[in-house]
């Protein structure tokens, strides 16, 4: 899974979706979660 922890606009879907991941993969028995956040463009820091 990969997420943008970093567009504001969004944040909380994001936030929701890594939670529900998480929710998801202990009953199945995952023992290993990789999990890639996203980045900042400089030309969104601007906004």
């Amino acid at each position: 899974m990969s997420s943008n922890f970093m567009d504001p606009v969004t944040l909380p879907y994001q936030i929701a979706a890594a939670k529900a991941l998480v929710e998801v993969s202990n009953p199945i028995g995952a023992g290993i979660l990789v999990h890639h956040s996203g980045n900042l463009r400089a030309a969104a820091m601007a906004d």
